[in-house]
């Protein structure tokens, strides 16, 4: 007699309330002075929160927002940034949170995509896609009201549970929005496993778009904790010491992230008492180390894609894995079921797509019918045969001996680079958009490692096709960071097998000899360049020169906070991680580092 594949988590009853702004209303309620964002080193209470927003719902709705419409929110992160979110909220619309450095081209596309109706934003600015951009202070001094009419016309309502649109990719190279409902959020912030409540103190970090956004914010805050916002531009391990200093005992990081604080700054850890892990394949090995060092903290792994809301599995870790982290068990409200290609349930120790139930589920894709039919189909998995409306994940899974669900990868060509899903054909796509190209493929960086830290594009071109400096500069125009491949290199042919596939352990053997066979890239310098050129050829694993683009030659946003923490421990300080995110090349680094007006702070 086998076993069926299928978990179910505890269902909850949501009898206190089933949106996000009514929980944060009721705690203004009961705990008005609790501080509930805290920012540069000040607290705004839930009073003070829930007044703001309420300022700012009513010129929402004297300039014509209501119910079951869009709106978009692009301004800085602080407090009055979430006090608009609320605001939308309290307006029963829908937000979707767009990043400040997006390339217009991207927000012109976000605002097409989901009707919004008005973009909110720091100060006001011009009209993108039809839409106004309205200031957060033209809401709150009552003179919004007279640009109701630049307002478009509301398009179809979206279903009243929805709570916020996020953006992830898709299959076809077109990012899809994905409208993630209240009860998705609420779920995730009750499941006992991760233990939201009025003591968390939780750091928000995420960019803005990502629903892991949502997360840090929305769970402590309906849970009475208190959501901290991240100060710097540029997140580094300091950024971890400053929030633990004021208060914070709960951290979301990718695994990245998290392997390279426990490699580079084990006690940036110091203090925090729940790291939260998703987004990519998690460390035994690094999570063993960091519970060896800190006996009280607590780590777990976090699965899931956007389009079931988070994290619909979870994993409390004992540091005692030997290979490989589990991601656990459904949580509450949430249901897991592994399926084969005909979509039947296997048993327990084969390997199954991940399909996923229950009420953190998306809406739909806005705009997309025959997508959401296809990637949210109703089975007959309940009991005699019953409907069960559930998300296809593409990654699979399989069940152990023990209960516990482990990934096993993805169906398609899906990637997870630094948290965010990328799916390498919407980039090749745009590739072969620009005048010139002929073919392009993107593959993943390293080559066969266990997670993926970079991208790395090839193309071919005519003679006077793009330059591959004019190939990034079009590609970092249209996409988020993550999309923009670290490097991109024109070949005169893409390597394929016997059978015709595009070769990609010959495209990695290309890197390898072109690092291989760059004349004077592993000579030696002194002084500060000397240091800089040191550490990063050992973090990148492969010779540079002094005026290489380090970014085009494979590092990310993790090497430069390696960088800033391993040269300012050589150097007695702290180094902002600005310094080499701007610098780009060892030389202007090392020039920045030996400017006589630059004054790092000394370490403690």
């Amino acid at each position: 007699m086998t076993t069926p594949s299928v978990l179910l988590g505890p269902e909850l009853s949501f009898e206190d309330g089933d949106r996000i702004e009514e929980l944060v209303e009721a705690w203004a309620r009961v705990r008005p002075h609790a501080p509930a964002v805290r920012w540069k080193g000040r607290d705004l209470s839930y009073a003070g929160l829930v007044s703001r927003a309420e300022r700012v719902a009513a010129a929402l709705g004297d300039l014509g927002i209501g119910g079951s419409q869009v709106v978009a929110v692009r301004a800085s992160r602080g407090p009055e940034m979430i006090a608009a979110l609320l605001a939308v909220l309290k307006s029963r619309a829908v937000y979707t949170a767009i990043p400040v450095e997006w390339p217009q081209a991207r927000v012109e596309d976000v605002l097409r995509r989901t009707g919004a109706r008005v973009c909110l934003a720091d100060a006001p600015g011009p009209t993108l896609a039809g839409v106004p951009t309205v200031g957060l202070g033209e809401l709150l001094d009552g003179s919004a009201a007279s640009r109701r009419d630049e307002l478009p016309p509301a398009g179809a309502a979206v279903p009243d549970d929805a709570c916020c649109v996020f953006f992830t990719s898709g299959s076809t190279g077109t990012p899809k929005c994905v409208l993630s409902p209240h009860l998705g959020t609420l779920r995730v912030a009750r499941e006992s496993m991760i233990g939201f409540g009025a003591h968390t103190v939780m750091l928000q970090s995420a960019p803005v778009a990502w629903d892991g956004f949502g997360f840090e914010v929305w769970c402590p805050l309906v849970s009475g904790g208190t959501t901290v916002l991240r100060e710097s531009e540029h997140f580094g391990y300091d950024d971890l010491r400053t929030a633990v200093a004021q208060g914070v005992n709960t951290v979301f990081l990718t695994p990245t992230l998290f392997n390279a604080t426990v490699d580079d700054d084990i006690d940036a850890l110091q203090g925090v008492q729940a790291a939260l892990l998703g987004g990519e394949k998690a460390s035994a090995k690094h999570i063993a180390t960091a519970m060896r060092a800190f006996p009280g903290l607590r780590v777990l792994n976090l699965y899931g894609p956007v389009e079931a809301t988070m994290c619909p599995t979870g994993y409390v870790a004992d540091g005692r894995e030997e290979d490989e982290v589990p991601i656990g068990t459904p949580i509450a409200s949430t249901g897991v079921y592994l399926l084969d290609d005909d979509r039947q349930v296997v048993p327990v120790g084969e390997a199954g797509e991940i399909a996923v139930s229950g009420v953190g589920l998306a809406l739909c894709y806005l705009g997309d019918e025959e997508e959401t039919a296809r990637r949210f189909p109703v089975l007959p998995l309940g009991g005699d045969g019953a409907g069960v409306r559930v998300y296809l994940t593409g990654d699979l899974g399989v069940v152990g001996p023990d209960g516990l669900i482990r990934y096993r990868g993805r169906k398609d060509r899906q990637l997870k680079v630094r948290g965010v899903r990328v799916d390498p054909g919407e980039v090749e796509q745009a590739l072969c958009a620009l005048e010139g190209i002929g073919s392009a493929v993107v593959v993943p960086l390293p080559a066969g490692g266990p997670t993926v830290e970079a991208l790395a594009a090839f193309y071919t071109a005519g003679g006077d096709g793009p330059a591959e400096a004019e190939v990034h500069a079009e590609v970092a125009a249209r996409f988020p960071a993550a999309f923009v491949p670290n490097i991109i290199r024109r070949v005169a042919a893409l390597p394929v097998t016997s059978i015709g596939k595009i070769d990609h352990e010959a495209l990695a053997a290309l890197l390898g000899e072109e690092a291989g066979g760059a004349a004077g890239d592993g000579e030696a310098f002194d002084g500060t360049l000397g240091v800089v050129l040191g550490h990063v050829r050992e973090l990148l694993g492969r010779p540079v020169r002094p005026e290489d683009d380090i970014f085009h030659q494979g590092a990310t946003s993790i090497v430069a906070i390696q960088l800033a923490n391993r040269i300012g421990r050589d150097r007695g300080v702290e180094l902002p991680v600005s310094v080499f995110l701007r610098g780009r090349t060892p030389a202007r680094m090392a020039e920045a580092l030996d400017d006589p007006s630059f004054l790092p702070a000394p370490i403690g």
